[in-house]
């Protein structure tokens, strides 16, 4: 009896000894768990200890240099992720655009991040706030405004009035959205930025016509910033266009900055702006930039033709910007070239590229057509033939606007064979030329 008491005793204890290993094992997994899904816990606070919500994140892996063009770090799924991505307040919205991830009502951020350095980026429009902070995951890190610095920030047109209403940005990184928000009636602001070495931009529809001005390399602790156009080197650029319903101009990216943003257009299924600011241009109102440095641009403008309406993009042949005045555009009666370019010679089996690009006599590039009528693309047609005039490939399904791939079969025919390329393009009439190569006999035959 006492042997049997024991075993039974002995199994009970041996069952509870399970039962306190069993939820000690849940309750490191769940402790573990929640680090992982919370590797980083941000409370953000302005110079008062109150805290800041709606104040918008993006992360850099390390810590990017000023003139890098590092793409901000995304986290899993944004679409599901029950944070504001895009800065306005609402959470997982349809067509929520990703610029990165803002504070809660509590003045509160926690990310899945692996371990490792990272550098946050945090702006506040509204109290016209921008932190930098090296964080190191997994940590949990307060942030208060206090530690910034007080800036001002003045823009004026060549005349020296106010540009009201300018987005000024100070940016660590190209990348970096990290805009300060919108100057008052007298072209200033009153920030709070953390020390660092920006370049700075500006951009303005305000004045005497759209600005896009940059301070390169602006270096807080000063405390004073000056967009002051008669005192920048600047170049006026004037607009030759069409007679077009609409046209836009933009800055795609410069020496010192990248303007491309993500998104599509959900009426038509494409990106029909490239950045966040493509303000209306047209002949009258000159467009003031920076100048002494290079520039990557895009035009866009809607014009009817045979009773439809198409719309073009065109990158403009003007690069380097210099003080003083520059002339930028085309109109109906400019002549687009097809250029076409690729290996003179093939071997059978090879994969032949053909590069292809259309081209006006001022350097400027046909990049996009869209034909309204049902908000289709416009591409380029591409047939090719062998040497016995038999069609052996065509991009009748394109989808890319500058080439066009095709694997040549081992039993090729050796010869000459020809491209035949065309474009549709409306106004600027059909361009179209012939593309011809060789297939010799494999080296190793």
């Amino acid at each position: 009896m006492t042997s049997c008491t024991c075993i039974g005793d002995l199994s009970q204890n041996m069952i509870f000894r399970m039962i306190a290993i069993f939820f000690i094992f849940q309750f490191s997994a769940m402790i573990i768990g929640q680090t992982a899904e919370c590797a980083v816990s941000l409370s953000v606070s302005d110079i008062d200890g109150k805290p800041i919500s709606g104040m918008m994140f993006q992360i850099f892996s390390g810590r990017p240099d000023v003139d890098a063009s590092v793409v901000p770090i995304r986290i899993g799924n944004t679409a599901s992720d029950k944070i504001d991505n895009d800065g306005d307040g609402k959470v997982d919205e349809a067509g929520e655009e990703f610029i990165g991830y803002a504070t809660d009502f509590e003045g509160k951020l926690n990310l899945n991040l692996k371990d490792g350095s990272y550098t946050f980026v945090g702006y506040s429009q509204e109290k016209h706030i921008l932190i930098v902070k090296e964080i190191n995951a997994p940590d949990s890190v307060d942030i208060s405004a206090s530690d910034t610095i007080p800036v001002s920030i003045s823009c004026r047109d060549i005349d020296d009035s106010p540009i009201i209403g300018a987005e000024v940005f100070f940016r660590p990184t190209k990348r970096a959205r990290a805009s300060l928000g919108y100057t008052n009636n007298d072209g200033l602001i009153k920030a709070r930025i953390s020390k660092g070495i920006y370049n700075a931009v500006l951009w303005s529809v305000s004045g005497r016509g759209p600005h896009y001005l940059v301070l390169p390399h602006a270096e807080v602790p000063s405390s004073d910033f000056f967009f002051h156009v008669k005192d920048l080197p600047v170049c006026e650029i004037d607009f030759i266009l069409p007679k077009s319903f609409v046209s836009i101009f933009e800055v795609l990216e410069s020496t010192y900055t990248n303007e491309y943003a993500e998104g599509l257009e959900p009426e038509i299924g494409y990106d029909a702006a490239y950045t966040d600011f493509y303000p209306l241009i047209d002949n009258t109102h000159p467009y003031t930039l920076s100048a002494d440095m290079e520039y990557n641009f895009n035009m866009s403008f809607a014009l009817s033709f045979d009773d439809k309406i198409y719309a073009y993009e065109i990158r403009p042949a003007l690069h380097r910007v210099l003080p003083g005045n520059q002339s930028v555009g085309i109109t109906e009666s400019n002549i687009f070239k097809l250029n076409v370019q690729s290996d003179p010679v093939y071997h059978p089996g090879d994969q032949v590229r053909l590069r292809y690009y259309f081209r006006d006599a001022q350097g400027n590039i046909l990049n996009r057509i869209l034909n309204f009528k049902g908000a289709r693309l416009v591409f380029p047609t591409v047939t090719v033939w062998d040497p016995y005039g038999t069609a052996i490939a065509n991009n009748f399904d394109a989808i890319n606007f500058f080439e066009f791939s095709f694997q040549l079969p081992e039993s090729a025919s050796i010869g000459e064979y020809k491209s035949d390329i065309s474009l549709d393009a409306a106004i600027y009439c059909k361009i179209s030329d012939i593309h011809k190569i060789q297939v010799q006999t494999s080296p190793d035959s």
